[in-house]
């Protein structure tokens, strides 16, 4: 199938006769007798416009080979075409062969300089579309497509939800004020827990009446140590609990007392047990030791209410709870031995 095409210009792409000398050959003019007669030229049809096409968003098809210039096809072997169907004969159709005038050349030439091919055609820059309103848009999905949800029309806020943000907020800035107080406090005075410590321990007497009761009677010297450069302590409330094996075996109580800045108190107690019956258990071990005059171990425990002065402006009360191991020789000369307190809120 061959294509129309413009007139060249260019004297290489001209027809030449047969027998012609190319256009770059000098020929040397020859007389009329001389020249070989040559049959009458055919009457050149008159040319054709080119067809222009309707321009394509699309890239052009890949042109054939010989198209492009190619002098031979791709070594790739050619896919071999089906073998032809064979179809029902058709009715002829009569076709009116009268000619038609040829159409007439386009008022505007293809410019010599620009490459002409039948494949392809000028495509003119396609006008962008105008972008759509986002706003006239319906919502849209997870993947970009246009739903049916319905935005819930604005109400008017009530006065019980105004408040009670209020009240949050309020709330929230309390808790935030106090904790910067409570880290200011804690950063300036450095506060400490008192200490509890047995400075010596007596064993005055200790024996089983009837090898069923006990009777008892130790003299203890707590110390009471304010570890503060600038709190004040006051105990206003101390209890103290002997026992033996987990039994209670006596208790006393000490008076109210203060202590200033890196000060220690010494506070005497008397420590007396009558008539305490002891499991049987106890009993027996209570009673071997004392025939051995091994040495005794006994727990005290005790309760006490602090409070810490900060200044003149600010105080604190708390409780502290103290466990001590204390263990001494036997009667009547029992001294100290060794002691273990811990003290904890």
């Amino acid at each position: 199938m061959s294509y129309p095409r413009s007139e060249d210009s260019n004297p290489y792409f001209r027809p030449r006769r047969p027998g012609s000398p190319p256009p770059d050959q000098l020929v040397e003019p020859t007389s009329p007798e001389a020249r070989p007669s040559l049959p009458p030229a055919r009457p050149r049809e008159q040319s054709r416009p080119p067809v222009r096409r309707a321009p394509t968003l699309h890239p052009p098809y890949p042109l054939h080979p010989r198209h492009q210039g190619l002098s031979q096809p791709p070594s790739s072997p050619a896919p071999q075409p089906p073998p032809p169907r064979r179809e029902k004969p058709r009715p002829k159709v009569k076709v009116d062969e009268t000619p038609q005038p040829a159409p007439s050349p386009p008022s505007s030439p293809v410019p010599p300089d620009e490459p002409h091919h039948p494949f392809h055609t000028r495509h003119p820059q396609a006008s962008s579309p105008p972008l759509p309103d986002p706003r006239l848009q319906p919502p849209e999905g997870e993947r970009g497509r246009p739903t049916n949800l319905r935005f819930p029309p604005a109400h008017k806020t009530k006065f019980l939800t105004w408040c009670l943000a209020a009240f949050c907020a309020i709330f929230w800035v309390v808790i935030i004020v106090g904790g910067l107080i409570v880290l200011i406090v804690y950063l300036v005075f450095r506060p400490h827990l008192p200490k509890f410590e047995i400075s010596s321990a007596t064993l005055n007497a200790a024996y089983l009446d009837m090898d069923t009761v006990l009777n008892a009677d130790m003299t203890l010297l707590a110390n009471f140590t304010n570890a503060n450069r600038k709190v004040r302590n006051d105990f206003s409330y101390v209890i103290l609990d002997l026992y033996y094996g987990g039994n209670p075996i006596a208790t006393q109580y000490i008076n109210p007392f203060s202590t200033t800045r890196l000060e220690s108190r010494l506070a005497s107690v008397h420590m007396v047990s009558s008539q305490v019956r002891l499991p049987s258990r106890d009993n027996e071990k209570l009673k071997k030791q004392l025939e051995n005059n091994a040495l005794l171990g006994f727990q005290l425990r005790g309760v006490v209410r602090v409070k810490s002065k900060f200044g003149s402006f600010l105080r604190y009360s708390y409780w502290l709870y103290t466990h001590c191991t204390i263990i001494l020789t036997g009667p009547p000369t029992g001294v100290l031995k060794q002691s273990h307190c811990q003290t904890k809120r």
